[in-house]
């Protein structure tokens, strides 16, 4: 089963070549989306991956969101015949070499999907904590998805499964809304644990994105989605 790595990027020129380049070791393809990115993200990667020839820079013109810059990283992965899609971010705060944790259930069909969680032993900010926790419970409540870190964006699924989680939200949303999904889908999952990492405190989603999320998904449950 070939492993393609989607790796969404916004303003990273501090940390993308040292994220893809110790990633790169771990699947067969790394697909950098490069989603808009004001800084200089995208000549980083045009050098890099004149280098390398298991690395993949895509672009977007304007900034859609995460959830965009993934649909676009998948998209190219399943049109590229990958069959194992996995995504980390690109600050550096996923490490790379757990990679294989995340792929080897997949690949020998035990599951379906399987998601990370933060161990939390390293300090989170109260307020992401907090907001983790609410959005944890309403997609247990709501959903069945029985999952410790919901927002977590260190996961992997097999290509059929996506097939059957097209998702609409281009932002940060989008993550929630193909975990939501997979759970109308009753698919098979496992979780395992990573490390806490922050290396830009400010970066992230705020509070008012986490209550319009939280708005989001009681409408969802309604039946929209």
């Amino acid at each position: 089963m070939k492993t393609a790595l989607v790796i969404p990027a916004y303003n990273e020129e501090a940390h993308i070549k040292d994220v893809v380049d110790a990633a790169r070791h771990f699947v067969d393809l790394v697909i950098v989306v490069n989603d808009g990115s004001k800084d200089r993200t995208s000549e980083i990667l045009t050098q890099y991956t004149k280098t390398v020839s298991n690395v993949l820079a895509l672009r977007h013109r304007t900034n859609l969101g995460k959830g965009g810059a993934l649909k676009t990283g998948y998209e190219a992965a399943l049109r590229l015949g990958y069959e194992c899609l996995v995504t980390i971010d690109a600050d550096g705060q996923h490490p790379p070499e757990l990679i294989s944790t995340f792929t080897t259930p997949i690949i020998n069909g035990e599951v379906d999907a399987v998601f990370a969680y933060r161990d939390h032993k390293d300090p989170m900010p109260f307020v992401r904590k907090a907001g983790n926790r609410m959005i944890n419970l309403c997609t247990r409540w709501f959903f069945g998805m029985h999952l410790r870190d919901v927002w977590c964006g260190f996961r992997a699924f097999s290509a059929e499964v996506y097939k059957d989680i097209h998702w609409v939200q281009t932002d940060y949303s989008g993550e929630i809304e193909v975990v939501l999904k997979m759970g109308r889908k009753q698919i098979r999952y496992k979780e395992e644990p990573i490390p806490t990492i922050y290396l830009d405190a400010a970066k992230g989603v705020d509070i008012l994105h986490g209550l319009k999320l939280l708005a989001r998904i009681f409408w969802w449950r309604l039946g929209l989605l």
